[in-house]
């Protein structure tokens, strides 16, 4: 039953990679995203499973499908609430954002230190009750874990650029399309 799990989840993961390959609009992606994620979640849960397989379950593989659409809730948020127009708020924004994760670890650390130890003396503890808190604590960590790598893209685009250089009258392009638009107008500035 492990392997079918990451198979599945491997499955899950070649789909994402296919939307994100399309180069939608983020908005689109992000959509897209959360409901190949939810739909894999869905299907993962309704296996049936024996104890010590459960255990394994609710430690390594529930966690890593809620994460992706932790991740895409993150991914989201960031969205909706990024300031559009101002660097300096937007740089802002991104900061606060990059202090979720670290904030995250010192408040689990005790757990987190077991979990990432690959320590299993208390698995059974941890991991055979329906609740699974720290389930959830592990998907939060995998999840902003990627989030923060998103935040700390984001902090670099807008470090290349100064505050009073910005524009500020364009719409937020996505990442990787900044970056190329970015490259772009340096060329020319060295090209007059």
């Amino acid at each position: 039953m492990i392997k079918r799990w990451k198979q599945i989840y491997d499955f899950m993961q070649q789909e994402l990679l296919e939307v994100r390959a399309r180069a939608l609009p983020m908005e689109q992606e992000i959509e897209c995203c959360f409901e190949i994620c939810n739909r894999y979640l869905t299907d993962i849960n309704s296996m049936q499973t024996e104890e010590i397989e459960a255990i394994y379950f609710h430690k390594n593989i529930l966690p890593q499908f809620i994460a992706e659409c932790e991740y895409c809730t993150l991914l989201s948020y960031s969205r909706l609430f990024r300031p559009n127009d101002n660097p300096g708020d937007q740089r802002g924004f991104w900061e606060r954002e990059s202090n979720r994760f670290t904030k995250f670890v010192e408040k689990h650390k005790q757990f987190l230190d077991y979990y990432l130890s690959a320590r299993t003396d208390n698995d059974k503890l941890y991991f055979s009750t329906p609740s699974n808190e720290y389930g959830t604590i592990i998907s939060g960590y995998l999840s902003l874990k990627k989030y923060d790598g998103y935040v700390a893209e984001e902090l670099a685009v807008l470090a290349e650029f100064p505050a009073k250089e910005a524009v500020h009258s364009k719409p937020y392009l996505g990442t990787k399309k900044f970056i190329n638009i970015a490259k772009i107008m340096i060329l020319l500035n060295f090209m007059k």
